[in-house]
């Protein structure tokens, strides 16, 4: 690489420390709306596509490498493959911005609106398709999600959902770029007076008062996956509602019958009158295939009623062989309407906000986070989940095996939490909500239009206008 070349990469790594101590567990949420201007510039810079993608690419490596540094625990040799597909997309997008800009040519304020409007819908687009969309969907590190702690603007995604924020991001970068470079300034203002506007608007949100009914509950924290172990931590219940385990709380063996384990949890606390949710995990080998189940029982011990949830979206590689579940339904308990979601669920958009349209008033989110897997990754797991909350208006209530589990208001602040590496139980209570927001009607279209969008812009990008003389 050229002398220039390297200096350019040396700047861009600017983006990549920025991006590091943005996100989770960090949280610097400020430091998001001008982490992209290093690498871009460098981008914008270089003297070739090729010298670009490379200062591109491997500057996001480095963020991957360091921010999901856990990932070589679990994957081994694969975490390797695993960075560089996560550094394809944002490498993608600063070429096309690259060739966006090159285009926009004259630099008029309607052609530097234009273009940060296109690289914007493209970023959240092929986010959006990197999160949830195809087979690898992965949400760690999507720039929405970090503005989690900041807790005001964050109550915008009730609209337009998390990945408006990285629509927002993305344009307020683009905004400093155009003053900085084609001193272009009305985005700038534009984008300020928004950051202003959602600030308010979510100040004033988080002033009003939770719904007028509340539910009681028992969240239980233990990597044992021992039934006996987790069936005992509950036994100290006194005035709880439900009693929540954490995901894959116990696994079935061969021959056995999750009945017997039911029978005992009904015959003990038939006199307490209370739900309790009990996710129980399947695995097994047949013909040299590993088949596995993944679902949660919601046992009315008043009534002995029964009713199933069986995880939506299983985790790559790490739950190869579990089919997914149906759509999701509310469980019903006492007349309240209980929603379900299981750990990587809650990456998802669609399980919560289906629960939430249905009328589910609260969300019971068990969850398998091992502490093998570091206290890293659960944290950036566990600082997810108030997007969920936020989006839908609902509550809540994350038991997970070795952390964190939490209990989450519907604007996203955690009201309670058992630290990682912890076996414990936590009792709190949690509001039941409508849960219809803009979001859950109409808002969740949003990613999925910036995604059609992002091919016709990649279309317009590198397509080569003026190939023809």
């Amino acid at each position: 690489m050229r002398k220039e070349g390297i200096l350019l990469f040396l700047l861009s790594i600017l983006s990549s420390i920025e991006l590091y101590f943005y996100f989770s567990p960090n949280n610097q949420h400020w430091l998001a709306w001008s982490a992209f201007l290093p690498v871009w510039f460098a981008a914008i810079k270089a003297k070739n596509g090729k010298e670009a993608f490379t200062i591109s690419f491997f500057s996001f490596y480095i963020l991957y490498f360091f921010a999901l540094d856990w990932m070589r625990d679990i994957f081994s040799w694969k975490t390797w493959i695993f960075y560089a597909i996560f550094s394809f997309w944002p490498t993608i997008h600063s070429l096309a911005l690259r060739k966006i800009w090159t285009k926009a040519k004259s630099f008029s304020s309607t052609s530097i609106w234009i273009s940060g409007f296109l690289v914007s819908a493209l970023y959240t687009g092929l986010e959006y398709f990197r999160c949830e969309v195809w087979f690898l969907n992965c949400p760690w590190l999507a720039l929405g999600y970090g503005q989690s702690s900041n807790h005001a603007l964050y109550q915008g995604i009730d609209i337009l959902g998390v990945f408006s924020i990285t629509f927002f991001i993305i344009f307020f970068n683009f905004s400093i770029l155009a003053l900085i470079c084609a001193r272009k300034i009305s985005p700038l203002i534009f984008s300020v007076f928004l950051m202003l506007i959602l600030t308010f608007y979510g100040e004033n949100k988080i002033k009003k008062p939770f719904g007028k009914e509340s539910i009681k509950s028992m969240l239980v924290q233990d990597e044992s996956y021992s039934f006996e172990r987790l069936f005992n931590m509950s036994k100290i219940i006194k005035d709880e509602d439900i009693i929540i385990w954490p995901e894959n709380s116990f696994f079935l063996k061969e021959g056995e019958s999750i009945f017997q384990y039911l029978d005992k949890i009904s015959e003990t606390f038939k006199n307490k009158k209370i739900g309790i949710l009990v996710p129980v995990g399947i695995k097994k080998e047949k013909d040299g295939r590993i088949k596995r189940e993944n679902f949660a029982i919601f046992m009315d011990t008043k009534y002995s009623k029964k009713q199933i949830y069986k995880k939506m979206h299983p985790v790559p590689f790490i739950e190869s062989g579990l089919d997914r579940g149906p759509e999701p339904e509310p469980i019903e308990y006492h007349s309240k309407k209980l929603g379900v979601q299981i750990c990587y669920d809650l990456n998802f958009e669609n399980g919560s906000r289906i629960l939430a349209r249905k009328g589910a008033q609260i969300i019971l989110a068990p969850t398998n986070d091992p502490i093998e897997w570091t206290a890293k990754q659960q944290r950036q797991h566990a600082d997810m989940s108030s997007a969920r909350a936020i989006e839908n208006g609902l509550w809540i209530l994350r038991p997970a095996t070795s952390g964190i589990s939490q209990v989450i208001d519907k604007y996203g602040f955690t009201h309670a939490e058992i630290p990682s590496a912890t076996s414990a139980t936590l009792t709190a209570s949690a509001f039941l909500e409508n849960g219809q927001t803009f979001y859950n009607r109409y808002g969740w279209l949003f990613p999925k239009t910036c995604l059609f969008l992002s091919l016709f812009i990649l279309i317009y990008a590198f397509y080569p206008l003026n190939s023809r003389k």
